[in-house]
This record gives structure tokens, C-alpha cells and sequence, in this order.
């Protein structure tokens, strides 16, 4: 016997799941049927849906709205009017919330820790207690997942509970332990770990820590420009014999000349300063830095205020002798020296404007050129200045920004000197200094960071296997971060992200597929940011 089928235009709404859901509404569900068109409305007791989202001709998926306890009807109306209704098939109940877990699960007994509270049947507005004390900064992330800040209390360990709109209550007993003092003990950013900043036993430096290290102010001129995270690549920092070696913040700008420092894990001390350029200015900042056998190869930022006069050098840097020697002429005309790698027995620079608009990549071979080699204007690629870049596979990449409403890049060098595109920018509207801010080798993989300010802002990492690229982490809630720092120590690889005004987070991977979201184990304030500046040292 041959199959039988039936057609019809008749529009069926058969199930919602799931069946119930809180009286407050805020839950997403999806609703089962037939003949749904695009643009339909969602009815939930007489009270309209909100976000409703026609997946198919059989599925939606909507916002409830409130509704007094009981069973409801659902009814689908389409454009051309046609309406199903689901009699009965919904049902509205008083829920109460389960708390399970938290994350962090102690802090200091000043408050101020950020934790994660995750559970079930959360809903918008809840309010949260430690102790019985009010917590602050409540934010409903979703039905399971609630994000606050620890108020103060004594020395004791405390239920925490949750407690819904409608006034259902959510325990978990015994669930946060408050210290005397922070596990978490704020040390300018830097700290100690024996788990690779896993933060299990975490503590602080002793006796000291790195005085401070560059800060954002002292690039303003430049990242404010172009309203972009653009705070130096591959970092203002490097390690050489186990020591920190990094751009200093112990200077007033236009007065003092930048420091060059050194950290070994307790002391602390100037090394060299950044000499006037050539016509008496007084350098505003080192913005990168890059150590390749022995010699600390770092960029600077002399003077400008737009991308029509920034100004900068590039020097070798030898560690031993602390001897400064300028590679090259200075750069000027907006093209700030940004970017560099090592890549063919050469130094490889790239420029950037701070804006988007397109720079230049140059290469040298240090003592031997006196002059910068131009090998690529990346105004023939329709993408803007260079952020990043490294050698991969016998190939030179370049990671690049764009200008408003034009994706940014990743260019590929090849060995015949040929650049062409390997990937683009996507997610969102293109918006000024869209960009793959940092680049990093890590276990015979290529991984880019992106960052589109978008008004809902794209941060996603990108891996390239030598023959596609894929995404392998999308940011969101604390990692929704421009990822201004890669780097790897021992068999992790470690993306931070932060920038101004924006609090740091910090993700780690043992492939560069499983990642662990490490944010909440950062010391300090949670209105502290990150700059592009790090360094392992081994006690």
C-alpha cells in the first residue's frame, strides 16, 4: 500500500514546551503546531508573547508574558489572520528557585567579591541574601545563572538564598565562607599561582610586586583616536631569563621619558629610559615589545594626537647592557610602528593609524639594514591598520582593523611575497577599529582574536588549522572583551581581555578547544581592567 498524505492550511497549535512556567513570565519557551508563518504573533491567556521567533513552519519560540496561576490557552495568529489555539495546553505556577552552587564560594568579609550563583527557576529581579545580608548588583543572566557582588559580613560561613518577584525562596545552606582577609588579595594585578592561574591556591607576591606597569592614560592619545582597544602587539612586556621585562608607568607623559623595568619575582628596578626623538620630543609611550634571541625588540609612541601625526621609533634592546639602539628612521605622517614579529630571519613591523585606516608592513634585518624595507600597503587589501602579527607554516600573517561598516582581516603573506586574504571579521554591523587584535602559535594551531564595539559587541577566538579557520570561543556576560593578550605557559594557552573602562577577564585551554573561564579568580576590584602586559616568573 502506497503512503498517505494530508495537507492542510490549518493552523494547529498542539504543545508548549515546557507545559509550565513561572507567573512572573521571562521564560523562554517553544511552542509545537502546524502551518505557522512568519511574523505570527503568540497569545499566552489573552496576553501577548514577547521576542517571538518563527524557527519553522512546526516551531516557535517565544517570551511568556505574566499571568495569574492556571492552565492558559496559546494562540497562534499569522499574518493573513488564520489562528490556531491550544486550549488548556499551558500552564502558569508559583516556582521556587533551587540554589545549587556558587562560584566563587568564599572572600573577604569587606564583600565586593563578583560570584556566579547557579540554580534553577531564576527569573527576572531576583534579589539575593549572603547571611541574610543584601547582596548588590544583582543581574539575571538566565533561568539558572545569576550574577552579584558580596556584601560585607563577619568572619562565618553563610546560607545564600535567592528569592524570585513572586516571593518563592531559593537556599543553599552552608553555600559561602567569608575570611578575614581575601583569598584574593589585590596585588596591582599580579599574583602568585602554583595551579598556572588556576586560583585554587592563590597568594600574594612577596615581597613585592612589579611597580607599575604602563597604563592606558599613556597611550590616550593614540587608542583614544580611533575609540579601539589597540594597546600594543604581541604585549608591552616580555620574559628574558626569568625575569619581567616591561614598559613602565612611573612617568608623567611630555615630561619624563618612559621607563624600561625589570621583575624577578621580588625586586624591582629601573633598567634604561627611552631617549628624546631626534627633534628633542620627549617619547608619550612604548607600545609593544617582542624578545627574540637575547634582544628586546620595542616600539614607541613619540608624539601626535590623530592619525595624520602620530610619530614613532623602533629600537633594539639589549637586556645585558641595557644599550638602546634605534632601528631605522623614526615613522611619521599617523603611521605608528604597532605590530611586530620575527618571521624569515627578519623583523617584521606593522603600522597603525588608530583609526582603521590602512597602514603599512615593513621588514628589516636588525644591525645589518639601516633602512626599514616597505614589503605591503595595506591600502590595497580595503582593510586598516595592522594589530597583529606572526609566523605560521613558513607564512607571514597579519592581523588588521577596518574602518566603520567594513569587516577587518587576516592577510596571509606568502613565501613568494604575495599577501591575500585567509579570513574576515563577521558578526554584527562593522563598526570603527573592528579587529584581530592579537595572533599566537599554540600546539601547531593559528589562533586570532576578534573584536567588533558593535552596540551588542562581537569577541570571538579564531583557530586555523593550516587549511580552514573555525571559532572556538565566543565571549559573552564577564568574557565579552575585546582579547588584547595571548600567550601560553606551560601546557595552557591564556587569552585576557580588558581594556578601558572595561574589566579584565581571563580565559584558559589545555587544546584550544575546551576553554575554562577563569575571570572571577582575578584579583582585585571588579572595576579593575587588563592592559597588554604579562610575565611568568618561576619561584
Amino acid at each position: 500500500m502506497s503512503p498517505t498524505f494530508t495537507f492542510t492550511d490549518t493552523v494547529l497549535v498542539l504543545a508548549v514546551i515546557s507545559g509550565t512556567g513561572p507567573t512572573t513570565g521571562g521564560t523562554t519557551v517553544t511552542v509545537i503546531g502546524n502551518d505557522f508563518q512568519y511574523g505570527a504573533t503568540v497569545t499566552f491567556g489573552g496576553s501577548n508573547a514577547t521576542n517571538v521567533i518563527v524557527n519553522n513552519y512546526f516551531t516557535i519560540t517565544c517570551t511568556i508574558p505574566a499571568h495569574a496561576i492556571g492552565a492558559v490557552d496559546v494562540i497562534v495568529t499569522n499574518l493573513d489572520t488564520s489562528t490556531g489555539t491550544g486550549t488548556g495546553i499551558f500552564t502558569y505556577s508559583v516556582f521556587a528557585p533551587t540554589v545549587t552552587a556558587i562560584d566563587l564560594n568564599f572572600g573577604a568579609a569587606a564583600g565586593g567579591e563578583q560570584v556566579i550563583i547557579t540554580g534553577t527557576g531564576f527569573v527576572a529581579t531576583p534579589s539575593v541574601k549572603f547571611g541574610g545580608t543584601d547582596a548588590t548588583g544583582e543581574v539575571f543572566i538566565d533561568s539558572t545563572h545569576i550574577s552579584c557582588v558580596t556584601p560585607a559580613h563577619a568572619e562565618a560561613v553563610v546560607d545564600i538564598t535567592v528569592t524570585n518577584p513572586d516571593t518563592q525562596i531559593g537556599v543553599l545552606f552552608n553555600g559561602f565562607t567569608y575570611t578575614t582577609v581575601s583569598p584574593f588579595t589585590d596585588v596591582n594585578g599580579w599574583w602568585y599561582s602554583s595551579e598556572s592561574f588556576a586560583g585554587g591556591t592563590q597568594l600574594a607576591l612577596t615581597p613585592g610586586v612589579p611597580k607599575h606597569p604602563r597604563d592606558w592614560d599613556k597611550i590616550a592619545a593614540f587608542a583614544t583616536a580611533g575609540s579601539g582597544m589597540l594597546g600594543g602587539s604581541p604585549a608591552a612586556s616580555c620574559v628574558f631569563n626569568n625575569h619581567i621585562i616591561y614598559a613602565g608607568d612611573d612617568y608623567t607623559v611630555n615630561t619624563d621619558q618612559p621607563p624600561i623595568r625589570i621583575f624577578d619575582g621580588s625586586s624591582d628596578r629601573l633598567m634604561a629610559k627611552i631617549p628624546n626623538a631626534a627633534s628633542g620630543v620627549i617619547t608619550k609611550a612604548i607600545i609593544s615589545m617582542l624578545l627574540i634571541d637575547g634582544i628586546i625588540y620595542l616600539t614607541t609612541l613619540d608624539s601626535g594626537t590623530t592619525s595624520a601625526d602620530f610619530a614613532g621609533r623602533v629600537f633594539a634592546f639589549d637586556p645585558l647592557s641595557t644599550n638602546l639602539t634605534p632601528l631605522g628612521a623614526a615613522f611619521s605622517g599617523g603611521e605608528l610602528p604597532y605590530a611586530l614579529a620575527w618571521h624569515m630571519d627578519r623583523l617584521w613591523l606593522g603600522t597603525n593609524k588608530g583609526n582603521g585606516t590602512a597602514g603599512k608592513i615593513y621588514f628589516i634585518r636588525p644591525f645589518i639594514d639601516t633602512v626599514w624595507t616597505t614589503d605591503h600597503d595595506l591600502t590595497t587589501d580595503t582593510v586598516g591598520g595592522a594589530c597583529s602579527l606572526m609566523s605560521f607554516n613558513g607564512k607571514l600573517y597579519v592581523g588588521t582593523d577596518n574602518v566603520n561598516a567594513v569587516f577587518a582581516k587576516v592577510l596571509v603573506r606568502d613565501t613568494a611575497g604575495v599577501y591575500t586574504t585567509s579570513d574576515t571579521g563577521a558578526g554584527g554591523t562593522a563598526k570603527v577599529n573592528n579587529g584581530f587584535l592579537t595572533l599566537i602559535v599554540f600546539e601547531s594551531n593559528l589562533y586570532a582574536t576578534y573584536w567588533n564595539p558593535d552596540t551588542t559587541a562581537i569577541s570571538i577566538i579564531r583557530k586555523f588549522n593550516g587549511s580552514s579557520w573555525s571559532t572556538v570561543y565566543t565571549g559573552s556576560s564577564l568574557t565579552l572583551r575585546p582579547y588584547i593578550l595571548t600567550f601560553f605557559d606551560k601546557t595552557y594557552l591564556y587569552v585576557v581581555g580588558g581594556g578601558d573602562t572595561l574589566r579584565a577577564s581571563l580565559l584558559r585551554s589545555p587544546d584550544g578547544t575546551t576553554w575554562t573561564d577563569l575571570t572571577l579568580y582575578l584579583a582585585g576590584p571588579i572595576t579593575e581592567t587588563a592592559l597588554p602586559i604579562y610575565g611568568v616568573v618561576y619561584t
